[in-house]
């Protein structure tokens, strides 16, 4: 960025600067610097031009300082420089097709909500006790999820911040699940989840080169188009990307993990260094071993074993107040289960009772009740196990 210290342009400084939200003490050291500058212009000094850089160099300073902390968090985080952010903009303006106007756009939204965002507050470890009556089975990354509150809580601004975490453990467990509910859990941390078992290419996570005319940003910058710097990402079942090929594999994740170089990401399309060393990385995986020894070396790693006996009645009451949650329809039934459907539902993984129970309310709807009985469960069961009728309105099963 120029300034020209002419009075001709006094009007455009004072616009300029208007648009920062400076400090006390950075508008201090600003009065100073021109205080000096307008002595030496009144002496006809030949410093003139020496104190306009001055002036210049001091403005280029304040863009990577706080202007003024952003409301909702701890601690304040600087996403990226602003000066970056306007050569960006001149790039973004001489590409062309369709790309041209996302880049310019996911630009001017960035420069809206300022290089500067909050990073959230380490909550009071007891936002954990609905995780640990819901999830029974992640004792080990709860105790240790506690821990980190409490150590961050211990620092002057109680920054909330966690290594990178891997969930491991058999399907159904529960693990994604988990994740989003710890995010709900921590209220002000914004979540984002990547499914690496449907073969996203790393592309769609850390964009596509704006010289395609396809051309977008990917899965982190859209997450960091936000006031917090410290949201949740989770990529899920990171073992199920199949190695091989220019966008194959989870290479990608090497960098992100590493704070070293997660203070100067580029997406593929926005080109704009970020800073996202400050983003709470999650990831889940059904096999330890199909992953590289780098990538593991980069998490803490969790083994999480399906829910006991004992603990099954807590997840099958768990995932019943999830789905009833969730559905508008719920306000009609009776949101206790009966004794019978908990014992008969507990041989079940979290994902596979979720359906069971939305087939067993659909039952229920036919019936025209508004409570479930075991019999719905049962009814489910006997109608996937039936032959198929044939086509036409007779069933060649029922006998005559």
């Amino acid at each position: 960025m120029q300034l020209d210290t002419n009075s001709s342009n006094t009007d455009v400084r004072q616009t300029h600067l208007r648009r920062r939200n400076l400090s006390g003490d950075q508008a201090s050291r600003l009065a100073e610097i021109r205080r000096i500058h307008d002595i030496s212009k009144s002496l006809g000094s030949s410093l003139i031009s020496d104190e306009g850089s001055a002036v210049t160099a001091a403005l280029d300073g304040f863009d990577e300082l706080e202007s003024g902390k952003p409301p909702g968090g701890a601690g304040s985080h600087q996403l990226y420089r602003m000066s970056e952010l306007e050569d960006e903009l001149k790039w973004a303006k001489s590409l062309t097709g369709e790309s041209c106007k996302v880049v310019i756009k996911q630009l001017e939204q960035a420069r809206d909500l300022g290089p500067t965002r909050f990073i959230a507050a380490a909550p009071d470890p007891s936002v954990l006790d609905g995780l640990r009556h819901d999830f029974p089975n992640f004792k080990c990354v709860l105790d240790f999820i506690e821990k980190r509150l409490l150590l961050c809580r211990m620092g002057p601004a109680k920054l909330f911040k966690l290594p990178p975490i891997l969930l491991s453990g058999p399907p159904g467990v529960g693990k994604t699940w988990f994740t989003k509910k710890l995010a709900q859990a921590l209220s002000d941390i914004p979540y984002a989840q990547a499914d690496l078992s449907q073969s996203t290419p790393g592309f769609a996570i850390t964009g596509l080169d704006a010289a395609y005319e396809t051309g977008r940003p990917g899965l982190i910058w859209k997450t960091m188009q936000n006031a917090c710097a410290s949201p949740i990402i989770l990529f899920d079942e990171i073992d199920k990307v199949q190695s091989g090929g220019r966008d194959a594999g989870v290479g990608f994740l090497l960098g992100l993990l590493e704070k070293s170089s997660a203070t100067r990401f580029q997406d593929a399309a926005m080109r704009l260094p970020i800073d996202i060393s400050t983003v709470l990385w999650f990831a889940t995986c059904n096999e330890l071993l199909l992953l590289d020894r780098p990538v593991l070396s980069r998490f803490r790693v969790f083994d999480i074993a399906a829910p006991t006996q004992g603990q099954m009645r807590l997840v099958v009451e768990s995932v019943n107040r999830e789905l009833l949650a969730a559905e508008d329809w719920s306000a009609v039934f009776d949101p206790t289960l009966p004794e019978p459907m908990l014992a008969e539902l507990q041989d079940g993984t979290p994902r596979e009772i979720k359906q069971r129970l939305e087939d067993a309310y659909a039952c229920a709807a036919v019936a025209g009740r508004c409570h479930l009985i075991v019999d719905d469960l049962n009814r489910v069961h006997r109608a996937s196990t039936e032959k198929p009728c044939s086509i036409g309105f007779i069933n060649t099963n029922a006998r005559p």
